[in-house]
């Protein structure tokens, strides 16, 4: 009299994740099932007796298997490592695929993303970090005269957002300072500001608070 034992590959929802076997025989012969390997998927129990002898009635094995699911970090620093905002912790099963992008903070501009932004989830761990740093901000200073001709190149500083900036008048021979225009001192900003110092024809002995008298006789010598 002939028996069998049917063995069964299946995930906790009692889905298939491949063909079932069968092993027949004589009844009293000696079987012995197969633990198998299914890729993303990791064993977890099995029902039935593994191995042993052949009954009249048909046996049934089933081996059981779990999905594996990866982590994904992912973070936002500034160049320092300090946060920017608090990291997003995602799961899903290996193999499925992720896709990511940067967010957009106030006076901070992208400097690069370390990790993949674009993948697949692993059973190891993964970490995307976006990396940013303070944008930088512009300041122009000119020198001109009161008719905005150009005395001087112009000069350009650059610094990160919010940190200070300072500019300075220069000595132009021919000519003296009469006033400029905009903040000598002040913070960078997103927006490009410009200093402007502006001379008047002149020399230094044309200072203010100088008075210069003049002396005639009755001839005006």
């Amino acid at each position: 009299m002939t028996s069998k034992v049917i063995v069964y590959y299946r995930n906790e929802a009692d889905v298939d994740l491949g063909p079932a076997e069968e092993i027949k025989g004589a009844v009293g012969d000696y079987y012995t099932t197969t633990q198998k390997h299914f890729v993303n998927h990791r064993f977890t129990r099995v029902d039935g007796e593994t191995e042993g002898q052949l009954t009249e009635d048909p046996q049934k094995v089933t081996y059981y298997y779990e999905r594996l699911r990866g982590d994904l970090t992912v973070k936002y620093e500034d160049e320092a490592g300090e946060e920017l905002a608090q990291p997003k912790y995602l799961t899903d099963y290996v193999g499925l695929p992720y896709q990511e992008k940067a967010r957009s903070f106030d006076n901070y501009e992208l400097v690069r993303v370390d990790g993949p932004e674009m993948g697949f989830y692993t059973e190891e761990a993964q970490t995307v970090t976006y990396v940013y740093r303070k944008s930088i901000g512009y300041v122009k200073v000119n020198y001109q005269d009161t008719d905005g001709h150009s005395l001087w190149p112009t000069i350009n500083l650059s610094g990160q957002i919010d940190t200070a900036y300072s500019t300075e008048k220069k000595e132009i021979e021919g000519y003296v300072f009469d006033h400029v225009d905009s903040s000598e001192t002040g913070n960078y900003s997103l927006e490009t500001q410009t200093v402007t110092y502006v001379y008047r024809k002149g020399t230094d002995q044309e200072l203010p608070g100088i008075v210069r008298v003049r002396y005639q006789d009755d001839q005006e010598r």
